[in-house]
């Protein structure tokens, strides 16, 4: 049985690249906020605007996030696989279309590199030893749209309806043989596959409100799985809210600061 991170720390680096498809409309809308910087929430808010009709947008994302184990003595002998350290790399194409002035489809398709050690404990009472495990491919494809509640000069208001089909695989597997023993492919832990095989239903509702040179924005996130996979489990449902605030310092440069809560 492995035992999972306790009161890890997660690193978030996130960076991101737009391609703009030529001869598209901007992606801002016809309000003033809309031509600022901080028109957009920070880059690792997801679905934070919408799209008037028409206009399109390419996006590419990229995502480092770590764990680590936050125990580091194991003179006790180890007993059970235990997770030391994860690292996951995810590049995330989405793309959206403005279908009306009100409804905006969206989809996003992740590419995931994922990378973990284990102590495995040793044969026979001998040592523990060091195992790296590492999966990677598509993840889960999200489709669905944005539908635009609230739009004044200074505040907006959407939510967003997605469901998650499961593209990425849960068949993933790795070698975990101790030196000198057999070879022994195991089936990795649900955390280290590159999808939930459930369809999953995503809802959001995101409020931005804009000042002078200040904006404040906030997004709750619910992920509910629908059944179990092939594989006789589902991973749990999630809740996510968070919460940002920007400094408009021109119309091309803006600095935020974002705090999040998962459950």
């Amino acid at each position: 049985m492995r035992k999972p991170f306790t009161k890890a720390w997660i690193a978030r680096l996130v960076s991101s690249l737009y391609l703009l498809a030529p001869f598209t409309v901007t992606a801002h809308s016809d309000n003033h906020y809309g031509h600022r910087s901080d028109g957009h929430a920070p880059i690792g808010v997801m679905a934070d605007h919408f799209h008037n009709q028409g206009e399109w947008m390419l996006t590419l994302r990229t995502m480092n996030m770590s764990m680590k184990n936050e125990k580091t003595d194991f003179t006790v002998p180890v007993t059970a696989s235990t997770p030391l350290e994860m690292e996951t790399q995810m590049t995330m194409l989405g793309g959206m279309y403005g279908l009306s002035d009100s409804i905006t489809l969206m989809m996003n398709l992740p590419y995931l590199d994922r990378e973990m050690e284990m102590l495995m404990p040793g044969m026979m009472g001998g040592a523990a030893s060091k195992v790296t495990t590492e999966a990677s491919g598509f993840g889960d494809l999200k489709l669905g749209g944005a539908v635009r509640l609230r739009e004044t000069e200074t505040d907006r208001l959407h939510t967003t309806l997605m469901l998650s089909v499961p593209t990425g695989s849960i068949d993933e597997t790795a070698n975990m043989a101790m030196p000198g023993a057999m070879q022994n492919e195991m089936l990795l832990a649900p955390m280290m596959q590159l999808g939930s095989g459930t369809y999953d239903l995503i809802s959001a509702l995101t409020y931005v409100a804009f000042q002078l040179k200040t904006s404040v924005g906030a997004q709750w996130k619910n992920v509910v799985r629908v059944d179990e996979n092939d594989r006789d489990y589902s991973l749990p449902n999630q809740n996510q809210a968070t919460a940002w605030l920007a400094y408009n310092v021109d119309d091309s440069f803006s600095t935020s600061i974002r705090g999040q809560y998962f459950t």
